[in-house]
């Protein structure tokens, strides 16, 4: 288990992820992103051939977004600034990178979005009686 300083979503691109929080676990198909926030002990498992994307937000953009750990169906845009902000400009050489004001800018396009979205995990609650 492990705890962030900044809180980060969980994308799979390809695959299922599973994010287990004190909470519960929560499935992640490729239709939903996860949001973890910052402090909250978690950890991730991806079931089979996954591609998993992680973005992290500075404080300033994770408190526009739920202060608990949530599933949100991935809007096409949503999906698709994901795999732009973690993409090949990110570790390709030969691909130009975004400056910073392009990747703040994106960032916010995805806050924006997912601030809007409804939740809707596919969670299994974590049992707290003894006898489980």
């Amino acid at each position: 288990m492990q705890s962030h300083a900044r809180g980060h979503l969980v994308y799979a691109a390809g695959g299922v992820l599973t994010v287990h929080t004190e909470r519960g676990t929560s499935i992640v198909p490729a239709n939903r992103v996860a949001w973890t926030p910052a402090g909250f002990t978690h950890r991730h498992r991806a079931h089979g051939d996954t591609d998993m994307r992680i973005v992290f937000l500075a404080p300033s953009l994770a408190r526009l977004i739920p202060e608990h750990p949530a599933v949100f169906l991935a809007s096409d845009l949503a999906r698709e600034v994901l795999l732009a902000l973690t993409g090949p400009r990110n570790y390709d050489d030969d691909a130009p990178a975004y400056s910073r004001s392009a990747r703040l800018r994106l960032l916010r396009v995805l806050v924006d979005d997912l601030s809007e979205a409804h939740e809707q995990p596919l969670h299994l609650p974590e049992p707290r009686d003894d006898r489980l």
